[in-house]
């Protein structure tokens, strides 16, 4: 009641309706003599059930971004729009996702593997706590989110820390009511395990989400000065298989791989998705490339053809299939620059023929051009939003 009634004073006051957004207006100059302005949109967001789904579609349609970054990473985001309708968790991940797709904007996911989460916690040679601040730029312009005000507005969001200050909580109290009292040993063990979770699942995510975002940032430039291609309207699903016409005649499949392929490098894909389970059936016969892939729809002006070298089948935790292939890069590549690139069930397709590439749809192509302007806009979780703006003035 008590938060209601102070939300309920604050609604009065319309310059504090959007505490849960912040920004950051950067100016960079090049040394090539180009100039650049970011325009950076944090939504700071609870992953349980809240207003934030609706937020951050508002946010999104207001800005209009470039591309969005999101806190969650690709496996989890594949579980999410697979998994049966819930309202539990990552409803506006799922939200901000659809959203891009309607309004044709690429995305990044920008948060590190569930998987790795392990071997970040026992690897005590990193930690992410720093006594002093970053510094900040002067000359940019920067309005942090306001969690209280955030939380004040909407009760159901003070769930996540209401949980999060009642676990420690208890669990210190275990040792102070047994009968005996506990040993200083334990307590600091308890107390270090406490304060590495917290390094780990909160410093360390501030720093690769923040990371995640210049990179979106750049991603976005290098596409305004036509550095870089995307394939508009590339939609799939995750789970249709291709067509058994796939891939089209005089054609190229492409794999999309997060890192650039090396001439005679050798490397293992994990490929569950119908899509690319299709492409491996065809790749074991007939040329392929594989194209680096910056952002969803967003890749290189070069791919590189590649080889298979081994594969084994497996199944996932789910039961469904999976194949662990090993390829190696050759030493022939393949140039995008004024060739067709489409898509087929969400595969990219080289046909060695016109029209050629579609272009950013915010603006053409400015080689020649010596300023750009771009919009980020990144969904993270509200404990994030604050320390990403710090990383992102410093």
């Amino acid at each position: 009641m008590l938060l209601w009634l102070c939300a309920f004073t604050l609604q009065l006051q319309p310059h504090l309706t959007q505490p849960h957004i912040g920004t950051l207006r950067q100016q960079l100059q090049f040394p090539s003599g180009h100039s650049a302005t970011t325009t950076h949109t944090i939504v700071g967001t609870c992953h349980t059930p809240c207003d934030s789904s609706s937020q951050v579609v508002s946010a999104i349609k207001a800005v209009k971004p470039h591309l969005i970054v999101l806190e969650i990473d690709k496996e989890r985001l594949s579980y999410l729009l697979n998994a049966p309708a819930s309202n539990w968790y990552g409803n506006e991940f799922l939200s901000a996702y659809r959203t891009a797709q309607e309004l044709d904007i690429p995305v990044i996911c920008g948060d590190v593997k569930l998987e790795t989460l392990p071997t970040r916690f026992f690897d005590l040679s990193k930690w992410n706590f720093h006594f002093s601040s970053p510094t900040s730029t002067p000359n940019n312009r920067v309005h942090f989110v306001d969690p209280i005000r955030t939380l004040l507005y909407d009760e159901l969001k003070s769930l996540p820390l209401i949980l999060s200050i009642l676990f420690p909580f208890v669990l210190l109290q275990f040792p102070l009511i047994s009968s005996h009292p506990p040993s200083p040993i334990t307590l600091s063990i308890v107390s270090l395990l406490l304060l590495r979770t917290f390094d780990v699942l909160i410093l360390s995510r501030d720093y690769v989400l923040a990371e995640s975002i210049k990179s979106a940032a750049n991603i976005a430039r290098e596409l305004h000065l036509g550095n870089l291609f995307r394939i508009k309207n590339f939609t799939f699903s995750l789970t249709d298989s291709c067509d058994a016409k796939f891939p089209p005649a005089d054609s190229i499949p492409m794999f999309s791989s997060a890192k650039p392929l090396a001439c005679n490098e050798t490397r293992t894909l994990n490929l569950f998705e119908p899509r690319w389970l299709r492409l491996i059936e065809f790749a074991q016969e007939t040329p392929f490339a594989v194209v680096h892939s910056q952002a969803r729809s967003v890749f290189s002006k070069t791919a590189r053809f590649a080889s298979i070298q081994s594969i084994s089948e497996s199944t996932r935790p789910s039961g469904d299939r999976r194949l662990s292939v090993s390829i190696r890069g050759l030493n022939s590549t393949l140039d995008l620059s004024h060739t067709s690139v489409t898509h087929d069930c969400g595969i990219p397709i080289f046909t060695p023929h016109p029209p050629l590439l579609e272009t950013i749809s915010t603006s053409t192509s400015t080689s020649t051009s010596t300023s750009t302007e771009t919009r980020i806009l990144s969904v993270v979780g509200l404990v994030h939003a604050n320390s990403i703006l710090k990383r992102l003035n410093s």
